[in-house]
């Protein structure tokens, strides 16, 4: 079931039944269910990967017009710097672990849906 969702609702669904059926959910499968959740929304902005060089969070992306909006709509913190990278400028925040994930969510959250 899990590798035929594709969609932020579908993943949702799955979680709640997992739930359901099995109680909370263990660390390593929200940890799995969190990386769906990236991947959907990287799919909507046509990114096709995300990964860190040094401190950055970097882009590699398939359209350009879509970067250009997420860029605009970020307030300026993605910096598009050819036409297939793009990187997170976000130098006065800590990027660990465990909220970089969260960092990225909420830069490719669709505006008016919730995480």
């Amino acid at each position: 079931k899990f590798s035929r969702v594709d969609s932020p609702a579908q993943l949702t669904e799955l979680e709640a039944e997992l739930r359901d059926r099995f109680g909370p959910l263990p660390e390593p499968v929200e940890n799995l269910m969190a990386l769906k959740h990236l991947q959907l929304l990287a799919q909507l902005w046509q990114i096709e990967d995300i990964h860190l060089e040094q401190q950055d969070i970097v882009f590699r992306y398939r359209d350009r017009e879509k970067m250009e909006s997420l860029a605009r709509r970020s307030g300026q913190r993605l910096r598009i710097v050819d036409q297939r990278t793009a990187y997170v400028v976000d130098r006065g925040s800590s990027l660990e672990k465990g909220t970089l994930l969260q960092h990225v969510k909420a830069l490719l959250q669709p505006t008016g849906i919730p995480l």
